[in-house]
């Protein structure tokens, strides 16, 4: 009743995005075989749909005390003059050491898609207003993802292809770690 009757901003979304948020939470309310799980990853989806950072679901415990996250950050920029944009590893977790894995190498794969299409298939499930707001959250959520807010990684793993400056072309693999976040925060 809420997205139907209360969300001033619904007819735009609908017209610009072509989504029926309110028939599509229908639909969930009457399938009665669905986990709790794939029933929190579906409210995900559909509200992702909005691109509304203010009209957000989150979930309940014990989702929301987790969070994925893989042992870098990536950053990305472009080279002069604005022609191509490129990612680069910006940080690696402490204690995380390898011999060529390390801040400054050039990203190139994720999951053999190029970064940027990654960073749009992450961006798809979040919930940037418009492309240059998605493509941020998709790019600030590809490492490190909350489940109280998003979904989880679709694979177990990811594996990158990477590059030292003028080197050969490398690959690693990278399980999801899931850490509890202390109830203090």
């Amino acid at each position: 009743l809420i997205i139907e009757q209360a969300y001033v901003h619904l007819p735009m979304k609908r017209a610009l995005h072509a989504i029926s948020p309110a028939q599509q939470l229908r639909l969930l309310q009457q399938d009665t075989h669905v986990s709790e799980r794939a029933f929190h990853s579906r409210m995900l989806g559909i509200f992702a749909q909005l691109r509304d950072i203010h009209t957000a679901y989150t979930l309940p415990q014990p989702f929301s005390s987790h969070v994925a996250f893989v042992p870098f950050l990536a950053e990305t920029y472009f080279t002069a003059p604005r022609t191509e944009r490129r990612f680069l590893v910006s940080r690696v977790l402490g204690g995380f050491e390898h011999p060529h894995f390390k801040p400054g190498v050039e990203l190139l794969t994720w999951n053999q898609m190029t970064l940027e299409d990654a960073v749009w298939h992450n961006a798809a499930r979040e919930n940037g207003s418009n492309p240059d707001a998605s493509f941020a959250e998709g790019m600030q959520f590809l490492c490190v993802r909350w489940l109280g807010a998003s979904l989880p990684p679709e694979a177990r793993q990811v594996v990158v292809a990477y590059r030292e400056k003028r080197g050969p072309i490398r690959e690693i693999r990278f399980p999801w770690s899931v850490l509890e976040l202390d109830q203090q925060l």
